[in-house]
């Protein structure tokens, strides 16, 4: 008899392991909080943003993919808005990409809804 309870160790330790089932994904974040969370991202890149002299009045917008953990997805693309030369509104147009470089990754985001590798899409605009 000494020797059953080893023995049922033994059973026991070799016994197979069932996988179980994944977790489900995190659902996205709803439209509510994709509004908090690009409003936040504004919110940031406004408190980057460094306006240089002699554009008072001036505006770009700039499209920009980031994650949910605020990571810059990929290259923001610059829109110039009003019609102007872009090449006349360079320094506004740099200032607005290096506030996105400055800031990111954006803080708070996951706080939001934001699940850590979501993508969202937002187009920021940067007015002097």
């Amino acid at each position: 008899m000494r020797h059953a309870i080893p023995l049922a160790l033994i059973l026991l330790s070799t016994a197979p392991v069932y996988a179980q089932a994944p977790a489900p994904a995190p659902l996205p974040a709803s439209a509510a909080d994709r509004i908090a969370i690009g409003a936040s991202v504004q919110r940031q890149l406004t408190e980057c943003w460094l306006l240089p002299p002699g554009f008072d009045g001036f505006r770009v917008t700039v499209s920009l993919v980031f994650f949910g953990d605020g990571r810059i997805y990929g290259e923001p693309e610059v829109r110039v808005d009003g019609g102007k030369s872009s090449a006349k509104l360079q320094p506004l147009v740099e200032s607005a990409v290096a506030s996105i470089r400055r800031c990111a990754p954006f803080e708070g985001l996951t706080g939001l809804g934001a699940k850590p590798t979501e993508r969202f899409a937002i187009d920021a605009t940067f007015q002097g």
